[in-house]
């Protein structure tokens, strides 16, 4: 810790350049962008509220990535997310290459300006899984999907290509 009660971390290639933690990213401030997903016509969808939890790909020192983004959304009265769900594996189903979708990903600061965006294109829905209904639960209904996607990338608020 500096002077200043901060955690300090050297950036290695030259010991005089520090990065300060001022405040670290939080987990639960994101905005999730599907584009040309489910009903057709549906340029762009914000589905952050249906989401209950994504998991990001392991990049790992080889330069690989985990092939498949793990979803978990909620449903809610109308169905809206199963309906959703149900529309785009159709268009997989009968469009095969043409229903391809994109998501972004956007990890935000206080204000809901993005920090970072994972941008995930060329992407299908492998399937859903519906959790199991139970007297005992008072959770939402939740429904998890995987999607592949052939292209991974990593931008900075800048857009600026970090991977």
């Amino acid at each position: 810790m500096g002077r200043t009660g901060r955690s300090v971390l050297s950036t290695g290639e030259n010991p005089a350049l520090t990065m300060t933690l001022l405040r670290p990213i939080s987990q639960n401030k994101f905005r999730a962008i599907f584009k040309n997903f489910g009903w057709p016509g549906a340029e762009t969808l914000i589905l952050t509220q249906q989401m209950r939890k994504v998991t990001l790909p392991n990049i790992k020192a080889d330069n690989t990535v985990h092939p498949g983004l793990h979803i978990e959304f909620q449903d809610e009265v109308t169905n809206g997310v199963m309906k959703l769900l149900l529309t785009q594996l159709a268009r997989q189903r009968d469009q095969l290459n043409t229903s391809e979708f994109q998501i972004d990903l956007e990890l935000l600061d206080d204000n809901q300006k993005p920090l970072r965006t994972h941008a995930f294109s060329g992407c299908l829905l492998g399937g859903i899984v519906q959790d199991p209904l139970s007297y005992e639960e008072r959770e939402s209904m939740g429904i998890s999907t995987l999607a592949s996607y052939r292209k991974f990338e990593i931008f900075d608020a800048d857009r600026n290509k970090l991977w």
